[in-house]
């Protein structure tokens, strides 16, 4: 079982004061919210709309990966992601990146965000997973993520479309 009770990885130091670590659910949830406010102020995206009881189940399932990045306690970055079975091969395991964010003061201050990624990666694999679906969109630093997929080796699959289905 994957599921994180607390935190249960710190990588060491990215800068002298950013520290990057694996949190469960329920940490993330309860010192992310000023975060997520930034996050919604920035791209749209809203958190606060989420199946909090799903999510929580499919952290303790070891199907979600919570990662972030602190600053004297304080969140200034998360990436996340959720995990499942590839259903185009037998036995593959995908996951598919979710929100990830970056405080405007940090980013580029000692390379946060590529190293969420990077340190996502290798959690990832010692997870199991053989793929990751990784999402450059169209609100706020999306351009600059693409640029970072593609020099991880990351192949290009076409564009994502997103379609709201009337009730």
């Amino acid at each position: 079982m994957y599921g994180n009770a607390l935190v249960t990885e710190t990588m060491p130091r990215v800068s002298p004061a950013v520290s990057i670590a694996v949190e469960s659910f329920d940490i993330f949830w309860h010192d992310g919210q000023e975060l997520f406010a930034e996050h919604e102020a920035e791209t749209g995206v809203r958190l606060q709309d989420i199946d909090i009881d799903l999510v929580r189940l499919l952290d303790k399932m070891g199907m979600a990966l919570f990662l972030v990045a602190r600053s004297a306690g304080q969140m200034v970055g998360y990436i996340t992601y959720i995990i499942g079975p590839s259903l185009e091969k037998k036995g593959e395991r995908l996951a598919e990146q979710k929100p990830f964010f970056v405080r405007k003061g940090y980013r580029g201050f000692g390379a946060i965000g590529p190293k969420l990624h990077a340190r996502a990666k290798e959690i990832l694999r010692d997870r199991g997973v053989n793929h990751i679906l990784m999402r450059a969109g169209t609100r706020g630093v999306g351009d600059r993520q693409r640029v970072l997929f593609e020099r991880e080796g990351a192949v290009y699959m076409g564009d994502l479309y997103y379609l709201t289905l009337e009730p």
